[in-house]
């Protein structure tokens, strides 16, 4: 049995897969921060090559297309699920229905993981609130509990192609920008306040204002909103500010 350790990037996963197969040989995946010493296997650290790395995700999206990808995104963002990748991508390769694969009985916490991630980006594409900065950029903050930055810009650079949008990763401390139509990273570290444009504060009265004149208080479910809404997501939104 072969362990192959990588460096816990997507980039370094796609490298250890593509290797992995062609080897052949019986074969586990460990993160390199984790630190495993397997007694009945050997260790092979795997170098990240950007340019296999590309092939190989060229060569999974020709031969499954783009949700199996998706899949194997979903599921690297979940902790400890480079084995299940592996798994999935053997039955892919064993079974012609890639509709199919995630039915298969020892998938089913790869699915649950996939759809639990899944479920954590639509909830943020309705809870995430921009502000309008004084430089033209929309800028939103938030913490997800996976790194999903790269699956939530492109819902909001397809909405607002026209703006100019910052998503920033408090937990993470780093962003997304989307300008002139292309989106980048870069580190967000230190930022404490915002230099806001002169009719944020007007905009985010109004909407408070509106937000309120929908309540009825004697009808405040404080329990079953967060049901509906957990609080983790309330300092996040501009109507529920001075709540949490």
């Amino acid at each position: 049995m072969i362990n192959y350790i990588y460096d816990s990037t997507f980039d370094g996963l796609l490298c250890t897969l593509s290797v992995a197969f062609k080897e052949g040989s019986k074969f586990t995946i460990s993160p390199g921060s984790e630190n495993q010493i397997f007694i009945d296997s050997i260790s092979v650290d795997i170098v990240t090559d950007k340019t296999l790395a590309e092939k190989t995700y060229i060569r999974m999206e020709k031969r499954w297309g783009n949700l199996v990808l998706q899949n194997i995104y979903k599921g690297f963002l979940y902790p400890k699920s480079e084995n299940l990748i592996a798994f999935y991508i053997s039955v892919l390769m064993k079974n012609s229905s890639k509709e199919l694969a995630l039915s298969h009985p020892s998938l089913i916490d790869f699915q649950k993981r996939i759809l639990k991630i899944s479920r954590e980006i639509h909830r943020w594409h309705g809870f995430l609130r921009f502000k309008e900065l004084e430089n033209g950029f929309f800028y939103s903050s938030y913490e997800p509990d996976y790194d999903l930055t790269p699956l939530i810009i492109p819902h909001f650079a397809s909405r607002f192609k026209n703006e100019s949008l910052i998503i920033h990763d408090t937990k993470r401390n780093y962003g997304a920008f989307y300008q002139n139509k292309e989106i980048f990273y870069s580190r967000l570290d230190n930022i404490k306040t915002l230099p806001l444009s002169k009719d944020e504060e007007f905009y985010q009265k109004g909407w408070k204002a509106y937000f309120e004149s929908l309540a009825i208080e004697n009808r405040k479910n404080p329990k079953l909103q967060m049901s509906m809404m957990p609080k983790k997501y309330w300092k996040f939104l501009t109507e529920k500010e001075g709540d949490f």
